[in-house]
């Protein structure tokens, strides 16, 4: 009878066991098939696995004597097994990896286990109840990996069981990196004839193509890496990763003798796709490394007509040229890192910045103004350029001196940050300005600060890694974010869940924390005793997936059970869940185009079926003052076509409609939150007031439709009815 019962313990067991694995296989292969197959996954696995457990254990029992004791004998085996691929993390991907704390909390539960075993006068009773102890130290054991999913499982649980996880408010976006041709142009097209033009062009309409493709609204475009323009500029040269030469000056045409900016292309490509348009800046840097010049064909030296040799050379040749800031701030740009760099404690230098963005954002119907992670590169040497300009003049933030060189580096990347964003909110407020820093502020106990914008040694980013925003790039982004000196921030988190020194959840989790507890729902407030208004986007790298020495949580193909699929969708997925996250920034285009290797773009596709398959909307800006547009008119629809008529009669840019969405539902009343109901966006014509919209035919007629306006801060409109 005991036996029985014991048989019938261990299967009820392995069945709870089974029904758990069930849901985290799920919740790890899910993410990435269609919505219907999705949602009839979890039944199928948990029968599956629950079946085979029993089998096994049948088995088990058939071969050697059924006794509770060798049960528990096995149990143990399979307990040492389980410790034993979590210390060999990297021969073994599922088991993860854990800390050394979880690992001796099995091990303890083992050598009970184990000590209950030697003792000779054992019942069947005390059998059960360390079998039962064992059986959940190993579940436990499985949920307490670093790769700590169960703490996130409020997010990414609706994903796994297929419930209707997409946001009708979400930034979608990649950035398109020119610097040393990463993303665009290609090397094949640098250059200026008009047959180089032709292929850029070609390029860059393809890359926007396959970004609208995907559901993106958002292009983080790179105008200026290296102190030079993608676009025309009478501050800056040519970009040599566009023009191929350090100092071209002529004009660009393609063959039917049109002239070509890059920028200006990129601006209407976004419009014509309902895309925004975020100019990337590279603030203090003015030339990349010697390797990137000098890599395949080389980048030509424009004076001497060769390829280029030495950074000096570029140095002397844009000293010669008026007006270049090698020949107006030269004393000031120094080698950090391997690359020339700009002091940023010289006021002149913040307002050479300030000029370079503002010439864009004047000429330029962008969107945002964006910068990364690029501030003091490391072993700076400022102990000159401190002696002159650390004083109460300068530092007009604190007003006074300031004793050490740190404090002091943080007062001139937030003078420049400051300077930038009052020049951007008195010439074009719709205008963002938005800064992409390394994914740490400080690694700290998860705590994000106090009332009035005040923090202690603990606060910061559960994580460990040494490197940080505010000790390493002297880039205090959090004060940013509390103080409200930027309108979105996007840390650049681009490590799995389980790296130990800077894992995913943690840091994701604690900026949101950040944006929620200095928000108007938080308790917290900024040194004015006003809440945050800075809008969260996180920082994704899909291109940790290739190259020559990918992180085992990265790595595709069967043999790694597509780990690095599974880790990156897991990663969007969670940017969906959580409620203080408003949006993802994927590193770099060049990895989400199809055909892509190493399950670059199968993941992507998986990301499109399934989380992206509705449209989004950018999270509406509303603390930019801007108002909705007025409701559209005359909405009728007859023949297979829908009209209507833009009635926001407004010119300002905080109010003028920039685009229309279209919702239809075979409901009576559209529900316009329903991301499902969007049925089209359509892009407003300066100066046009009517539209009109072609249906496909498997709508017409049995479907009602709204129309909304909507302006560039992203407000939309009451809906307009037939």
């Amino acid at each position: 009878m005991k036996t029985r019962y014991f048989k019938t313990t261990i299967i009820a067991v392995c069945l709870l066991c089974a029904l758990l694995a069930g849901i985290f296989v799920v919740g790890i292969i899910g993410h990435g098939q269609p919505e219907a197959a999705m949602a009839a996954m979890p039944v199928t696995l948990e029968v599956a696995s629950a079946a085979q457990i029993v089998a096994e254990t049948e088995e088990a029992e058939e071969e050697v004597e059924k006794s509770p004791q060798e049960m528990l004998a096995a149990l143990i085996v399979y307990a040492e097994r389980r410790l034993g691929f979590a210390a060999a993390y990297g021969e073994y991907i599922r088991t993860g990896r854990h800390y050394p704390g979880d690992m001796n909390t099995l091990r303890d539960a083992i050598d009970a286990a184990q000590t209950a075993m030697d003792d000779m006068l054992l019942s069947d009773e005390r059998v059960l109840q360390e079998t039962y102890w064992l059986n959940h130290a190993i579940v436990q054991f499985r949920y307490a990996m670093i790769d700590p999913y169960n703490r996130y499982r409020p997010y990414l649980a609706t994903i796994a069981i297929g419930e209707d996880m997409p946001q009708k408010r979400h930034l979608r976006a990649a950035w398109i990196a020119t610097v040393i041709n990463i993303d665009w142009p290609s090397v094949a097209a640098r250059g200026t004839t008009p047959a180089h033009v032709d292929m850029q062009i070609a390029e860059l309409t393809q890359r926007f193509d396959e970004m609208a493709a995907l559901g993106m609204n958002a292009v983080i475009f790179q105008i200026s890496p290296t102190a030079d323009a993608f676009y025309n500029s009478s501050i800056v040269p040519w970009s040599a990763w566009l023009t191929g030469e350090t100092n071209f000056t002529g004009r660009l045409l393609d063959s039917g003798g049109n002239e070509f900016d890059p920028l200006q292309a990129a601006v209407e490509l976004a419009r014509e796709r309902n895309m925004e348009l975020h100019a990337w800046f590279n603030p203090y840097r003015i030339t990349h490394s010697l390797v990137s010049y000098t890599r395949g064909d080389g980048i030509i030296l424009s004076w001497a007509g060769r390829p280029v040799e030495s950074l000096a050379e570029i140095r002397e040749e844009w000293s010669q040229i008026p007006g270049n800031v090698f020949a107006t701030l030269g004393q000031y740009i120094h080698q950090g890192e391997g690359r020339y760099v700009l002091d940023p404690g010289v006021p002149a230098a913040r307002q050479w910045i300030v000029e370079r963005v503002m010439e864009v954002v004047e000429n330029y119907d962008i969107d945002a103004i964006h910068f990364d992670d690029y501030f003091y590169p490391s072993g700076w040497n400022d102990d000159a350029v401190a002696a002159v300009y650390n004083t109460g003049a300068n530092n007009w933030i604190t007003g006074h001196w300031l004793p050490y060189r740190a404090d002091w580096r943080r007062e001139n990347t937030e003078m420049l940050i400051r300077e930038v964003n009052d020049a951007i909110n008195e010439t074009a407020p719709w205008v963002r300005f938005g800064v992409s820093p390394g994914g740490v502020w400080v690694s700290g106990d998860g705590s994000t600060g106090y009332d009035g914008g005040g923090y202690s040694a603990a606060t910061g980013s559960s994580s460990t890694t040494s490197w940080s925003n505010y000790h390493s790039s002297y880039a205090d982004t959090r004060r940013w974010v509390i103080e409200n000196l930027i309108d979105y921030i996007t840390p650049q988190i681009y490590w799995d869940w389980s790296l130990p020194a800077a894992p995913y959840g943690p840091i994701a989790d604690w900026w949101g924390r950040l944006i929620h507890d200095f928000g108007p729902q938080g308790e917290l407030r900024n040194s004015e005793g006003e809440y945050t208004t800075v809008h969260l986007y996180i920082g994704t790298g899909l291109y940790r997936m290739v190259g020559s020495n990918v992180p085992l949580k990265w790595r595709n193909g069967e043999q790694y059970q597509y780990e690095g699929k599974r880790t990156f969708l897991r990663q969007e997925h969670y940017n969906l869940g959580n409620p203080n996250i408003m949006g993802s920034m994927i590193f770099s285009h060049n990895h989400i185009r199809p055909g892509r290797e190493a399950g670059l773009w199968d993941t992507m596709a998986a990301l499109r079926e399934n989380a992206w398959r509705y449209p989004a909307l950018v999270p509406a800006f509303t603390h930019l003052g801007g108002i909705a547009p007025a409701a559209p008119i005359d909405i009728r629809v007859e023949d297979g076509t829908i009209f209507w008529r833009d009635a926001e009669t407004g010119d300002s840019e905080l109010v003028r409609t920039r685009y229309f969405v279209i919702y239809a539902s075979r409901e009576a009343r559209v529900d316009i939150e329903n991301p499902a109901n969007i049925y089209a966006i359509i892009p407003a014509t300066l100066n046009e007031t009517t539209y009109e919209l072609f249906l496909s035919i498997d709508v017409w007629g049995s479907y009602n439709f709204v129309v909304t306006a909507v302006n560039r801060l992203h407000q939309e409109s009451e809906a307009g009815r037939p």
